[in-house]
């Protein structure tokens, strides 16, 4: 649990960071299944799961940005910390 608002910001930080690391390897692997598998991609039922899995990050992207504004608005101070560091 973090116990400031500085390490609230880094758990955040940490929880971008995570969803940045699942799309890039979502990316890894659709890219491995294009060169070694690329039939599979003729599969709609296979190219529906990655645009789910898209839509899901998009999704989780929009949420994580709304849960910042919200922790923001209501905690004046966090903005002042978020500024610092910037």
């Amino acid at each position: 649990m973090a116990v400031d608002l500085v390490e609230l910001k880094a758990v955040l930080g940490k929880m971008e960071a995570a969803l940045s690391s699942i799309t890039e390897m979502d990316s890894e692997v659709l890219e491995f299944i294009d060169a070694n598998y690329s039939e599979l991609l003729n599969d709609q039922k296979m190219v529906q799961v990655f645009k789910s899995v898209g839509d899901a990050e998009d999704e989780l992207q929009r949420q994580l940005n709304f849960l910042r504004i919200r922790i923001t608005a209501g905690i004046p101070e966090f903005k002042e910390v978020c500024d610092a560091a910037a």
